[in-house]
């Protein structure tokens, strides 16, 4: 059976229609992607979307550190950073500022001895509540100017 094309001459035969079917079965293969790829492809954005919940995670955290109201070893030893001059010895105290005692139940305690003869110090900040430790920290300071007991 021959048919013709209408927009050009030539005869339509089995032959050139299975040849444009196969010809359109190529294309659509050579368009759709393997599971290999896809596999690949979910897998990037699983992992993207991994670290940006770590991250989101993280915040969340640091955020919610934030909004605690407690004292910190870091308040305890601001003050104390301020000075020129060290001496080795312990220190205690409360969290009183401008004469209001701002966390009732917490204390802290200060402890400070030279390391080098060079000025280093190191001091070790206790914070308790009531008589629990509730935080702690240790810093170095160079204070080249403080008396040395060498």
């Amino acid at each position: 059976m021959k048919t013709r094309a209408k927009s050009c001459g030539e005869p339509v035969t089995r032959q050139t229609l299975a040849a444009a079917g196969a010809l359109r079965g190529r294309r659509r293969a050579q368009a759709a992607f393997t599971l290999l790829e896809v596999m690949i492809a979910a897998a990037i954005f699983f992992m993207g979307m991994f670290a940006l919940l770590g991250v989101l995670s993280n915040g969340l955290h640091a955020a919610a550190i934030l909004q605690k109201n407690s004292p910190t070893a870091s308040m305890a030893v601001a003050e104390y950073t301020l000075h020129d001059q060290l001496e080795e010895g312990s220190t205690n105290g409360d969290f009183t500022y401008a004469g209001e005692n701002i966390y009732p139940d917490y204390r802290w305690e200060l402890n400070t001895r030279e390391l080098m003869t060079n000025g280093l110090f190191q001091v070790d900040v206790i914070v308790y509540h009531e008589s629990k430790v509730f935080s702690s920290m240790q810093i170095l300071l160079f204070r080249p100017d403080s008396k040395r007991k060498f």
